[in-house]
């Protein structure tokens, strides 16, 4: 006969017999007079119980960024908007004879008269209906510590950042545990007889912890202050995918003194820094700082590059050809000496340049190994007209035209700028190309600023360590007739963090550097894109209207307001880094002042 054994019944295990809140209640809960001794720490509620008169967007923000276990919680309910006009309206008649009796000291005289005029506006909005809506806020900041004293020390903190804001936290004796409470997740107040306060939604808007973009990095430069929040702006832009900046702005709006603060952040730091100054504002700045002014002009023997040099990239030794890059971009600096030059021309005159470059005594070719040569041993301007002048004669007159042009600037008034050998010393750590006596705009200009920006580019590829190159009027770049130009640039900016680099663009000429482009890309407009860092200072809508439909940068209707100029919103924009914005205001310190030749005066260009 078979016997069945009989299924023994488990146990349930011991954790699961208790409740949802037994399993988690703490293992120690006591409340004292001030605190309770939760678990192994100890915690204290602050309900809060005055506020200031006005307040702002983002006014709580540092209080929200304090350090310690600090948490907040709000209790709102909807009221009625009839109500509330019935009790500010007996507010004021108390406030007001309050203020006629006589028996207030100067401080509580104070206190009433601003107490007065909030609740006069507030009742003014609410007969107007312009409030939004009207609430019963409750607000309640409960701390934790690991011991008394660190409690003691957190309250303190939490206090002196609130009466620095006119904000007072009351402690409720002998209601913590109702104070606790009321910081749970359960949706009961059970304090709120002391926190209870009447506002309307705009008000009540301002508490949000979440009410503006913060840009606050661990280490980095500061870029100013935040005019919504009053809190510093801190960027690293060394931890971005690109390093690379553009500041747009109308003259006189700050775009020089932001561009000279963040040379001076950078030089701080020890990184090598490049700049191109077309206008001369930065010489004197620059030599304050210990660097040095390369000034390019017809009467100095300083030839920042020989066109015909050709420089190797760290990269190129082992791929590509330094020679044929050479040649592209060479071709690209004749065409702005002589912008009508047609592709046939270009065509002639890339031919002329490999038969000047593997004849004697240069003998180079796409095998030469670059790095061996010495400035002396490339050929010159003088040595490509001699060719040029020697075809003509021989009966192929293709590059005549062209001819003529390049005679300037080699036995004419230019023949100091770029015939000859590259002569400039660029040891020191900041280095400044002064351009401005060559004629602001000027094609000769222009080809110097080509030729400068292309002999720096070849400087930042073949040396190690951080840099960072400046390029201010960046729109000269942009010549809708050699959109190569302005491809050249953006290459740069695609680019230079290959190299540890990071390069900022400036200019007040949004429609001109936005004219670039080839029938494919506006080049002008991939810069921009290709910026993680933007500072839009105060801008005419023509160019804000450019920048919205050209180059996709969308502002909203709050945004536009800030860019349109007015005497004083100068130093202060939209600043984007990476995908968050701010509305910034440039904040230099006073020893940058004093470097970049003091503070603006009013109506002075900055």
């Amino acid at each position: 006969m078979f016997r069945f054994k009989r299924k023994e019944k488990k146990e349930e295990p011991t954790f699961q017999r208790f409740s949802v809140a037994d399993q988690i209640a703490p293992a120690i809960f006591e409340e004292e007079i001030d605190y309770i001794r939760v678990g192994g720490g100890y915690e204290r509620i602050l309900c809060m119980t005055d506020y200031p008169s006005g307040s702002y967007m983002g006014f709580l923000s540092k209080l929200y960024r304090l350090e310690g276990n600090i948490s907040f919680t709000y209790h709102v309910e909807p009221t009625s908007s009839a109500d509330m006009i019935k009790n500010f309206s007996n507010s004021i008649e108390e406030l007001e004879a309050r203020l006629l009796s006589g028996k207030l000291n100067p401080e509580m005289r104070k206190r009433a008269e601003q107490e007065l005029e909030s609740a006069n506006n507030m009742l003014e909005d609410l007969v107007a209906n312009d409030t939004g809506g009207m609430l019963l806020v409750h607000f309640l900041i409960r701390l934790h510590a690991e011991s008394l004293e660190q409690l003691k020390k957190l309250t303190d903190k939490v206090n002196n950042a609130f009466s620095a804001r006119n904000l007072f936290a009351y402690v409720p004796s002998a209601r913590m545990q109702d104070a606790f409470e009321s910081c749970l997740p359960i949706l009961e107040n059970r304090v709120g007889e002391y926190t209870r306060r009447n506002m309307d939604t705009k008000a009540f808007s301002t508490f949000f912890p979440f009410d503006e973009t913060e840009l606050f990095t661990k280490r980095g430069i500061a870029m100013g202050r935040n005019i919504k929040t009053k809190a510093f702006i801190v960027v690293n832009k060394w931890e971005l995918q690109n390093r690379n900046g553009i500041i747009l702005g109308q003259s006189g709006y700050g775009k020089t003194k932001l561009k000279q603060m963040l040379l001076m952040r950078d030089f701080m730091e020890g990184i090598r820094i490049f700049n191109m100054d077309p206008e001369g504002e930065d010489s004197e700045f620059v030599v304050k700082l210990g660097g040095q002014v390369i000034e390019l002009s017809n009467t100095t023997d300083t030839r920042v590059n020989n066109p015909l040099h050709v420089f190797y990239e760290r990269d190129t030794k082992k791929k590509g050809n330094p020679l044929l890059e050479h040649l592209e971009r060479v071709k690209i600096f004749f065409k702005i000496m002589r912008p009508s030059m047609t592709i046939d021309e270009l065509a002639v005159l890339d031919a002329y340049l490999v038969e000047l470059y593997e004849s004697e005594p240069f003998y180079m070719t796409f095998d030469t190994d670059f790095e061996q040569k010495e400035p002396e041993d490339f050929p010159v301007l003088a040595n490509l007209y001699a060719l040029l002048m020697k075809k003509i004669e021989e009966g192929d007159d293709t590059l005549k035209l062209f001819s003529y042009v390049l005679k300037q600037y080699v036995s004419g008034a230019n023949n100091r700028i770029f015939n000859g050998p590259t002569n400039v010393d660029l040891r020191n750590q900041l280095i400044s190309f002064d351009i401005s006596r060559l004629g602001v705009g000027s094609a000769l200009q222009s080809c110097a600023m080509f030729n400068a920006t292309s002999f720096l580019w070849d400087e930042i590829t073949r040396t190690a360590g951080r840099k960072t190159l400046f390029l201010d009027e960046l729109h000269v770049f942009a010549d809708p007739s050699n959109p190569q130009s302005m491809e050249f640039i953006y290459q740069i900016w695609k680019r230079i963090r290959k190299y540890d680099g990071s390069v900022w663009g400036a200019t007040q000429q949004v429609e001109e550097l936005l004219r670039a482009s080839d029938g494919k890309k506006n080049y002008g407009g991939a810069v921009i894109e290709n910026s993680l860092m933007k500072m839009f200072l105060p801008l005419a809508e023509k160019s804000i209207h450019d920048l919205m439909t050209q180059a996709q940068i969308k502002f909203s209707d709050s945004e536009r307001k800030i860019l349109k100029p007015r005497k004083k919103n100068k130093g202060e924009g939209i600043f984007i880094y990476a995908d968050k914005r701010v509305h910034l205001l440039i904040e230099p310190t006073e020893v940058e002042w004093e470097l970049m030749g003091g503070k603006p005066k009013e109506g002075e260009a900055g």
